[in-house]
């Protein structure tokens, strides 16, 4: 895993009623939603994957969690991402996926989009597509 991540974590700012969401709940996502839950800021816990959404919040992870598909543009509005501060795209190993997300997401006026890039070539689109970070 690409460890350059973590500076967004460094560079969070102390406001604590700041709203994030994480879609993709594997053990990247996982671990994000977890950090931030620690770090005493709000998290929505989002996947495609009933289970995980399930064990998001069994595991106390996230206040609340969403299973949605994420590469339909309607799913993010009608379940309230769009009005969420930060949301991060924690979808690495399907790029395609990773990418149609966070276009999805920035065309609904999200205006921190933050993705995990699991390549050169994945970051460069994400860039293309408006990613923040």
């Amino acid at each position: 895993m690409n460890l350059t991540f973590l500076s967004f974590f460094r560079s969070l700012q102390p406001d604590r009623n700041k709203h994030y969401a994480v879609i993709g709940l594997g053990r990247f996502g996982r671990a994000v939603c977890h950090t931030l839950h620690q770090l005493g800021y709000e998290v929505v816990g989002v996947d495609s994957d009933e289970r995980r959404v399930a064990q998001a919040l069994t595991d106390q992870i996230a206040v609340g969690a969403v299973q949605l598909n994420s590469t339909d543009p309607a799913a993010f509005q009608e379940a309230g991402i769009c009005e969420i501060d930060t949301v991060i795209v924690a979808i690495g190993n399907y790029i395609e996926e990773s990418v149609i997300t966070t276009l999805n997401l920035k065309e609904a006026g999200v205006a921190c989009v933050v993705a995990r890039a699991s390549s050169q070539i994945h970051e460069k689109l994400l860039k293309k597509v408006g990613q923040t970070m």
